[in-house]
């Protein structure tokens, strides 16, 4: 009931209990008149006095017995509604009060004896007194009805609310008001549970908007419904539509999802069940969002249409977050995939090169012993060249898995493209043409070949991708020198001397948006199943690794451009011209320990290094090496050991021996990949390293360098 209810309802009772309190006085006025008629009237005459006078008693007792049995139910009932009510005689400026006013304004009816108006004026709240006194004002001076709630203060403290209503009842032979009536009410616990309404209210409300969850009504037969604030957010329904709802949500409801919704709803009238299920709705202007449907078709107890009752709520965020998780867990498995090739790639490259350098070694020196007119060494260089192309796939597809040693060296741009041409034309097929335009008198970059080979494959593979058709993917070089304006727009790249490679499609182009993203790992405009997304980033990576800047044009239907500035590399010798001196001797006459776990790559490298003329020890085991060091007495220069093996890797022999041997110099060797054996902690950064497969002149150049350097590496 809302307060205008309760003050209508109290205006009804007091009119009906003033009515009641005029009766009363009548009848009092009545009994009164009747009793003195009684007592002082003379007998009539031929009557029986003692017959008629308990005759009229007997009536009057029983109009005192429904007066009394009035007036208890009217002070049970205004007790019960905690009601009062009072009279205030104008005239003689006196108050007459219920017996309810007493407990509304918390003193105690027995015994009292004070001034009512005095009471009254001290307990309405302070704050409260000015409103009291306009309403009294108006209802003397003006005789119109005021309603009012104000406050009252208990003479312990506690303070109540009331609700109190004044109108004339009765007036003198001027028309002035000279007698006034008027009720209270104490509406302190229904004002409570207005607020705890109200706040309830307003928590639902809060929940349902942080919630976004709306409820709705709808008549199935007529499409007439109504619905929430919330749920009118959710779909888009304008703030005066008036049509058929059921027809606005069937026209808003997704077309790929629309039969799925009607089967559902199809199902509920049937069965009558709550029935849940997550679609999408399309505004107007094409906003999608995703819903939450939890309903049930019912129908009146009283008959009537079928109704459909229930609650929206809109999951859109969590949908959407679900599906990018979803994305972000097969990237993830695509990755520890593509991880898993890679291991697998650098566990074969160890075998398959062990086998390479003893087919390059053996081809080697058998070309020593032939001489050119022999037809023999014809089909020896042929297994030298194809040995080698075989090591060269390995070493390229180590660098695709991203698992090929890092070891920057100075290169010619102009070598290393050409080289892999043959390849790339391989991977972006015949349908694209592929054009190369090297500088001529290009300057050497610093870099590791093998991350050449990653940069062109990633970014030739995207622009097979754009191509739709028949194309062109044109590779350029050359040099240039940037200045401070130059380096302007390019934010990152410093002023200097730069080798620029460039690589142009002429495929779909991308856009703005696109272009932002394009080296963020993971990302990828390629359907799912047809790339990683880390191409683009791994180029930025190794670019960025080496100093140096890419750049990135490009615009839908108008191709794309990259552009890489690798930092130029001055040597010594370019400094300081020096004239070329004859190569060094890679012969020996030093010591030198083999020890390998692979009977044919022991078996080879003793070989070499005997030709060379070096003492070569030889051990099968880590622990057949640690043996012959102990009991040789021969004095052991160099050790040249694989890195992985049974027992103990390369290094832990090292530390071993080097406790025997303090000056023992080391070389390892391995056809694992560095980073392999980085995870392993079986290398030291700075230590002498020569990758498998490993050919005779190689050896001899590695082995020769570390003899005769000052590191006991």
């Amino acid at each position: 009931m809302t307060s205008d209810d309760e003050g209508a309802s109290a205006l009804s009772l007091a009119r009906e209990l003033a009515e009641a309190r005029a009766e009363l006085a009548v009848l009092r006025e009545l009994v009164a008149a009747q009793r003195t008629l009684l007592e002082g009237a003379p007998d009539a005459p031929g009557s029986s006095t003692p017959e008629g006078r308990a005759r009229d008693l007997t009536e009057r007792k029983r109009t005192e017995e429904a007066l009394l049995r009035s007036e208890q139910t009217l002070k049970a009932s205004q007790r019960v509604a905690h009601l009062g009510n009072w009279t205030w005689h104008l005239q003689t400026n006196r108050l007459e009060w219920s017996e309810e006013m007493f407990h509304i304004f918390g003193i105690e009816p027995e015994g009292f004896t004070g001034d009512l108006a005095a009471v009254v004026a001290r307990a309405i709240h302070p704050d409260d007194r000015a409103a009291v006194e306009r309403s009294n004002r108006a209802v003397s001076e003006e005789g119109r009805t005021v309603p009012l709630e104000y406050r009252v203060v208990w003479p312990d403290g506690t303070v109540r609310d009331v609700y109190a209503e004044a109108g004339a009842l009765l007036r003198d032979a001027d028309g002035a008001p000279a007698t006034l009536t008027g009720i209270v009410l104490d509406v302190t616990d229904r004002k409570r549970v207005e607020v705890a309404a109200r706040e309830a209210e307003r928590i639902r409300r809060l929940a349902l908007h942080i919630g976004r969850i709306g409820a709705f009504e709808v008549d199935l037969e007529g499409g007439r419904g109504h619905w929430t604030l919330e749920l009118a957010e959710i779909w888009g329904i304008p703030s005066d539509f008036e049509g058929d709802f059921a027809a606005f949500c069937w026209q808003h409801t997704h077309p790929d999802d629309l039969r799925e919704v009607t089967d559902a709803f199809e199902r509920g009238t049937q069965s009558r069940e709550v029935f849940e299920m997550e679609f999408r709705v399309v505004r107007d202007g094409g906003d999608v969002r995703w819903i939450r449907w939890l309903g049930q078709i019912v129908q009146p107890s009283a008959g009537g249409p079928l109704k459909a009752v229930g609650v929206n709520q809109d999951v859109t965020e969590r949908r959407v977050a679900d599906e990018t998780r979803a994305q972000l867990e097969a990237r993830y498995q695509q990755a520890q995939k593509m991880e898993s090739v890679g291991r697998l790639a650098g566990g074969v490259a160890h075998d398959f090169n062990n086998m390479l350098g003893v087919i390059l070694g053996h081809a080697e020196l058998a070309l020593e012993q032939v001489s050119p007119e022999q037809p023999l060494r014809e089909d020896l260089e042929e297994i030298q060249k194809a040995a080698r192309r075989s090591a060269d796939l390995t070493r390229r597809l180590l660098a695709f898995a991203r698992r090929q040693t890092i070891a920057p060296r100075v290169v010619d741009l102009n070598d290393a493209v050409s080289g892999m041409l043959r390849m790339l034309q391989r991977l972006i097929g015949e349908n694209v043409r592929l054009e190369w335009s090297p500088a001529e008198a290009l300057w050497p970059v610093l870099l590791d070949p093998s991350q050449v080979d990653q940069i062109l494959a990633n970014l030739c593979v995207n622009a097979r991708d754009a191509i739709t058709g028949v194309g062109t993917l044109a590779i350029a070089t050359a040099n240039c020198t940037l200045g401070r304006r130059d380096c302007e727009a390019r934010p990152g790249l410093l002023p200097g001397e730069y080798v620029r490679l460039v690589v142009r499609d002429d495929g779909c182009g991308m856009d703005d948006a696109t272009l932002v993203n394009i080296f963020e790992p993971f990302f990828t405009t390629k359907d799912v199943g047809q790339g990683t997304g880390l191409g683009l980033a791994t180029v930025y990576g190794i670019v960025r690794q080496n100093h140096g800047h890419v750049t990135v044009d490009s615009a839908p239907g108008a191709g794309t451009t990259f552009t890489l500035y690798l930092p130029r590399h001055v040597s010594d010798a370019d400094a300081t011209n020096k004239s070329e001196s004859p190569p060094p001797s890679n012969r020996g006459h030093e010591t030198i320990l083999v020890v390998e776990d692979e009977p044919a790559v022991l078996k080879l490298a003793k070989r070499i290094l005997d030709g060379l003329g070096y003492t070569v020890l030889t051990a099968a085991s880590p622990g057949e090496g640690i043996r012959l060091v102990e009991s040789s007495t021969a004095e052991i220069d160099l050790l040249l050991t694989d890195v992985v093996m049974p027992e103990m890797n390369g290094h832990e022999l090292a530390v071993t021996l080097l406790a025997l041997r303090p000056r023992l110099r080391r070389l390892y060797m391995s056809g694992y990949t560095a980073d392999v054996i980085a995870t392993r902690t079986m290398l030291e950064e700075g230590m002498s390293f020569i990758q498998k497969p490993f050919t005779k002149d190689g050896l001899a150049a590695k082995v020769r360098a570390v003899l005769d350097g000052e590191s006991l590496h």
